[in-house]
């Protein structure tokens, strides 16, 4: 293994993401359902960038929500927002000594993520950029899992091919187009976040970052 690729969300963070859709919905003034819808209305767009900037997404939720309101609104909520999700995400425990021996045995690390403007402060906030050879976010490279173009990029930031290379996530769908380039893959099935079943099962689960083959090694 010469590269490993690993997914953010509920594969090596944990988000409470109650306390955010609490900010969302008094500041916007909708409830959780017409939030949620507005989520997944703008999801496309906001995970290639379309908006900009936090402020931009925000104000497309709020849009969708059908909620009218100037960019002075939501900048103001942007950085609210900002500010809860740095406190409101967490590494998993066992991700940094997995990440950590792995690259000290020289395999380079880094993070795939579908995601929105948001997500770059949370990544500088948990200073994962000094424990990763490289993070990649959907918004900043205009490309979504599980299209190739994602996988693509993240290889070729470290040098990788798609044979020497393995990615973990806990989305199988996401998983299927890595494994559509060659990567081996595992599926993340946390405690609470994805149950693990039995048999017939594409990507072969685990749990934590320890039961990768290499890790045992590694650690």
């Amino acid at each position: 293994m010469k590269a490993l690729f690993l997914d953010l969300y509920d594969t090596i963070v944990w988000t409470e993401w109650p306390a955010i859709s609490r900010l969302l919905e008094s500041r916007i003034g909708v409830d959780g359902a017409t939030l949620m819808r507005a989520f997944d209305t703008t999801r496309a767009q906001r995970g290639i960038g379309r908006y900009g900037d936090v402020t931009g997404d925000l104000g497309a939720i709020a849009a969708a929500c059908g909620v009218a309101g100037g960019d002075e609104l939501w900048t103001r909520l942007a950085a609210d927002t900002v500010t809860l999700m740095q406190r409101s995400v967490h590494l998993y425990d066992d991700v940094l000594p997995v990440v950590h021996k792995l690259r000290a045995l020289g395999t380079r690390v880094a993070v795939i993520s579908n995601c929105d403007h948001a997500t770059r402060p949370i990544v500088d906030g948990l200073g994962l950029r000094s424990h990763f050879d490289a993070v990649v976010l959907s918004c900043e490279v205009a490309s979504v899992k599980p299209e190739p173009a994602i996988f693509v990029e993240a290889l070729r930031r470290l040098g990788a091919t798609a044979a020497q290379s393995v990615f973990v996530d806990d989305q199988a769908r996401y998983l299927d187009g890595a494994a559509a380039l060659g990567m081996q893959t595992f599926r993340m099935a946390r405690p609470g976040n994805n149950d693990a079943t039995v048999g017939g099962e594409a990507h072969p689960l685990i749990s934590d970052l320890g039961q990768l083959p290499w890790s045992a090694v590694a650690l």
